[in-house]
C-alpha cells in the first residue's frame, strides 16, 4: 500500500550478490554532486569505477578511470568505449532523449550491461492524487508555466522512454529512478544553501503567507545508497522507482528547523502568493507540490 509523503516509494530491489568488487561499473557524468558521491562510494568499496564527462571537473584519483569525452560526440564516444565492457552503466546527465540515444547506440546491448538512467520526479503530470505512484501518469508537453525550466520535465520523460524503449529491442535491464529534491555535500543548485546564505547574511526569509506549499527531500547519500542497491541487485529490474523522504516538508517547517539548529528565532516576512510571483522573488527550493496545488495569480488573498 502507498506509504506516507507525496510519492510512493515502491521498496527497491534485493537478492544482493556476494560481493560485486570484481565488476566494472560506468558512471555518465559523474563529477558533479550526486554522480560524484556515488563515485566515491565506489571508490571507497573498491570496486572498479569508470567516469565518462567532459573533464571538466576531473577526480585525478588512480582507483577512478576517467574517460573525458562529451557524449554528443558521437565518434568521439564510440571510439572512448570500443574497447571497454560494463556490467552496469549509472546515466547522471540524461536530460534529453538526445542524450540518451548517441550514449547506448554507442555501448551496444553487449557492453550496457544493465542501464541505470537518474532521472527526476519532475516526470510526473499535475495531479491531485497522493501519493504519487510510479505508475501514474507523465507529462504530455513542456510546462510554459514553469519559464527556463518549461522544458525540463518533459524532457526527462522522453528520455526515460529512449532508454526504456532500447532496453525493450535490445534485452537490456532497465531502471529508471526518479529522486525528489536532493540536498547534500556537492550541490551546486541553490537549494539549501539559498536559505543558509539568506539567514546567515542577516536578511529575511520571505515566504508564502500560506503554509499549504509541500515538497520532499532525499538525501544525496541515500540516491547513492539506492543506486547501489540496484547496481548490486541480481533482478536488476527493468521498472522505475520514486527516491523520496517519508517527510511532507513546507517552508515554515523549514523555517523552524533553522531556528532550531541556529539556537534563535530567525527574521520570516510572508507575503500572498501573488506577490511572490508578481515580484518575481526568489524561492528555493521550488515545492514539488506546485503541480498538485493551484495558486490562482489574480487571487492576492493567498
Amino acid at each position: 500500500m502507498p506509504g506516507p509523503g507525496l510519492f510512493y516509494r515502491r521498496p527497491l530491489p534485493g537478492h544482493f550478490f556476494e560481493s560485486i568488487v570484481d565488476r566494472a561499473i560506468l558512471a555518465v557524468g559523474g563529477s558533479y554532486f550526486v554522480g560524484r558521491v556515488f563515485v566515491e562510494l565506489l571508490e571507497r568499496r573498491g570496486i572498479k569505477v569508470f567516469v565518462l564527462n567532459r573533464g571538466t571537473r576531473p577526480f585525478n584519483r588512480p582507483a577512478i578511470h576517467e574517460i573525458p569525452c562529451d557524449r554528443r560526440d558521437t565518434s568521439r564516444l564510440a571510439e572512448a568505449l570500443a574497447p571497454l565492457c560494463f556490467d552496469a552503466v549509472v546515466d547522471f546527465c540524461a536530460y534529453s532523449k538526445d542524450d540518451v540515444n548517441p550514449l547506448l547506440e554507442a555501448l551496444g546491448p553487449e557492453r550496457a550491461g544493465h542501464y541505470i538512467q537518474i532521472s527526476s520526479c519532475s516526470v510526473y503530470a499535475p495531479t491531485k492524487e497522493l501519493p504519487v505512484i510510479e505508475d501514474a501518469r507523465k507529462l504530455s508537453g513542456p510546462q510554459p508555466e514553469l519559464g527556463p525550466a518549461a522544458d525540463y520535465g518533459f524532457n526527462k520523460w522522453l528520455a526515460e522512454y529512449a532508454a526504456s524503449a532500447w532496453g525493450m529491442r535490445h534485452g537490456v535491464p532497465v531502471t529508471i529512478l526518479r529522486p525528489t529534491i536532493v540536498f547534500g555535500p556537492y550541490n551546486y543548485a541553490p537549494r539549501e544553501s539559498w536559505f543558509f546564505e539568506t539567514v546567515l547574511g542577516g536578511r529575511p526569509l520571505v515566504l508564502p503567507a500560506k503554509d499549504l506549499p509541500l515538497f520532499s527531500f532525499i538525501f544525496v547519500e541515500d540516491v547513492a545508497e539506492a543506486v547501489f542497491a540496484c547496481i548490486n541487485s541480481k533482478t536488476r529490474p527493468s521498472r522505475a522507482y520514486n527516491l523520496a523522504g517519508p517527510e511532507l516538508v513546507s517552508y515554515g517547517r523549514y523555517a523552524q528547523v533553522l531556528e532550531k539548529v541556529l539556537g534563535r528565532k530567525i527574521d520570516i516576512q510572508y507575503l500572498p502568493v501573488f506577490w511572490h510571483n508578481e515580484l518575481f522573488l526568489s524561492l528555493e527550493p521550488q515545492p514539488l507540490s506546485s503541480f498538485l496545488f493551484s495558486f490562482p495569480s489574480q487571487d492576492t488573498n493567498l
